[in-house]
C-alpha cells in the first residue's frame, strides 16, 4: 500500500512539473531550414528573355497565378495559396517539458487544428537587364494569413475571422483561436524564405 502511496505522489510531482516553452521563429531574414540571411535579389546568368520565361513556366504549377505582368516595366506578380501555411511562415514552436520528456510542436500546428486557416503569398517581381546576358531579379512578398472565417459562396471572398499580414523583411503577431490552461496564445511570425527562394530558383533555371 505504502509502495503505491510512492509511486502515485511520484506521477503527481511529475504531472506538476510539466512546463510549455514558447520557442521563437530564427531571427529575422533567416531562409527555412536554413541558418544564411534570406535573400531577396540575385543576379542570373541569363537574358532577360529567358529569366522571363523561367517565371511564366513558374506559374503553371498547381495553386500559383500570374496576377499582374509588364514585360516592359520588367514587372510580374505572382500569387500562391495554401492552406498549409507552415512551409512559408515560421511562428515559432512550444516546447513542451513533462519530467524527463521533451517534445516540440509548431505554433501554427495548433492554429490550424483549431480553426481553418488559409495563407495566400503574393510576391513581386523586379527584372531588370544587366546586360545582354544577365539578369537582376528581386522579389519582395506580402503574406495574408486567414484564420477562421465564412467564405461568400458566390464571391470565394472570406469574411470575419481575423487577418494577419506582414511581407518579406516584416512580421505580425499571431493569436491562437482556443488556447490551451497555461499555453501561450500568440506568437511572433515571420516568412521562411521558402517563397522567395522558390521563385528566386525558378527565375535562374537553366
Amino acid at each position: 500500500m505504502n509502495h503505491r502511496l510512492l509511486m502515485l505522489s511520484s506521477a503527481i510531482v511529475l504531472s506538476g512539473c510539466t512546463t510549455q516553452t514558447y520557442l521563437p521563429p530564427a531571427s529575422t531574414q533567416a531562409t527555412g531550414g536554413s541558418d544564411a540571411p534570406m535573400k531577396l535579389q540575385r543576379n542570373i546568368n541569363q537574358p532577360l528573355q529567358k529569366t522571363w520565361d523561367n517565371l511564366l513556366a513558374y506559374a503553371q504549377r498547381d495553386g500559383i497565378t500570374v496576377k499582374q505582368q509588364n514585360k516592359n516595366q520588367g514587372r510580374m506578380v505572382l500569387t500562391l495559396g495554401t492552406n498549409n501555411p507552415e512551409r512559408y511562415m515560421d511562428c515559432g514552436a512550444v516546447e513542451v517539458q513533462d519530467g524527463s520528456f521533451t517534445t516540440y510542436r509548431q505554433f501554427l500546428d495548433y492554429v490550424t487544428t483549431q480553426a481553418d486557416t488559409i495563407l495566400t503569398v503574393t510576391i513581386d517581381v523586379q527584372l531588370k537587364a544587366a546586360n545582354p546576358s544577365q539578369t537582376e531579379v528581386s522579389v519582395n512578398a506580402n503574406y495574408d494569413l486567414q484564420v477562421g472565417g465564412v467564405a461568400n459562396p458566390n464571391s470565394g471572398s472570406i469574411t470575419k475571422g481575423t487577418q494577419y499580414r506582414f511581407n518579406s523583411t516584416g512580421s505580425t503577431a499571431v493569436t491562437m483561436p482556443n488556447p490551451a490552461p497555461g499555453m501561450l496564445p500568440y506568437s511572433s511570425c515571420q516568412s521562411t524564405g521558402v517563397a522567395e527562394r522558390e521563385v528566386l530558383d525558378a527565375a535562374g533555371r537553366f
